[in-house]
């Protein structure tokens, strides 16, 4: 054993588990912030970066479809992306300097 009682030191074991961690949710968070979106929009980009469909989201929420493609026609605005292919490449482009960590 490297460390008498077997044990990772804590700093060690932060290190590993930020290198592991699936980092979309701060990224989502980050994209939220930075792009002004509102709650209910920021809820719909985590969906979204889950891979849900619109009519999954509109299940999931309990709403209609149409509103879910409002909203969803919205962020594409506010982040100026086309498609849910440059929404996904928005996000997944935040880097961990951005994040602070």
């Amino acid at each position: 054993m490297l460390f008498g009682d077997g044990e990772l030191p804590q700093e060690i074991k932060k290190i590993s588990e930020i290198k592991y961690l699936d980092k979309t949710p701060l990224k989502v968070d980050y994209i939220a912030k930075k792009y002004r979106l509102t709650r209910q929009e920021h809820k719909d980009l985590s969906l979204i970066m889950n891979s849900y469909s619109s009519s999954q989201i509109a299940e999931k929420l309990v709403l209609s479809e149409s509103t879910i493609m409002d909203r969803r026609k919205d962020i594409h605005s506010k982040l100026r992306a086309q498609s849910k292919k440059d929404i996904v490449a928005l996000v997944n482009a935040v880097t961990d300097e951005e994040l602070g960590i």
